[in-house]
């Protein structure tokens, strides 16, 4: 964590603290402070690559549904009931966004039928791109992190069209479960490298990159 020496202003437009450091007489967001409380820094500048990313690892039926997607749902019901246990959610990135706005995980079916009514409506108000837009601005990061500029300038002083694209993954990757994946690394090395790979396949790599890739 930073020293408070370092610091030179503190914005506090956002639900935490963004840290603004000076360079040639301008302000320049450097970190942001996450301790007991939720910190939410929003951007109008989420890059493409998050975007172009997430649909095929996490909805890539998005650009064809109105927020339910019958087949995936029915699809993540019957290889639940299979295994007798949840190994897929089947929510849509608009589901997943209304979920975050709710900030409710609780598993009820209360819960779920608020879900989808919120879905439907965020479609209804929103274009795709604005949608893509409020999920990678809500979207949960761990360390009480919302939204990918706060998560972007806390694990790498950076924002977040400054990421590579190793960085880009890796915030996809652990956003599925980031308290359970920034705690395991071997999960997190494992799924990273099926989501390039998955990447790769759906010719959004030119290459598929490991976790210790440098671009």
């Amino acid at each position: 964590m930073l020293s408070k020496n370092s610091l030179t202003t503190m914005d506090k437009n956002f639900d935490g603290f963004v840290i603004y450091t000076k360079t040639n007489n301008k302000n320049k967001a450097y970190a942001i402070v996450s301790e007991n409380y939720e910190c939410k820094a929003e951007t109008s500048k989420i890059p493409e690559k998050f975007k172009k990313y997430i649909v095929p690892i996490e909805d890539k039926r998005f650009y064809n549904h109105n927020g339910i997607d019958l087949k995936g749902t029915t699809r993540a019901l019957l290889r639940n009931f299979a295994n007798l246990k949840v190994l897929e959610g089947g929510s849509t990135l608009s589901q997943q966004l209304a979920r975050n706005l709710l900030k409710d995980n609780s598993k009820t079916l209360i819960r779920k039928i608020r879900e989808t009514l919120i879905a439907f409506k965020l479609e209804y108000k929103y274009s795709k791109d604005e949608i893509l837009n409020l999920y990678f601005n809500n979207v949960y990061f761990g360390k009480n992190l919302r939204g990918v500029r706060s998560a972007s300038l806390f694990y790498f002083d950076k924002e977040p069209e400054k990421l590579n694209t190793n960085e880009i993954v890796f915030l996809i990757t652990i956003l599925r479960g980031p308290n359970y994946y920034l705690n395991n690394i071997e999960a997190t090395i494992r799924r990273k490298n099926m989501l390039s790979e998955l990447l790769y396949k759906n010719h959004k790599y030119s290459y598929p990159q490991s976790l210790d890739s440098k671009s």
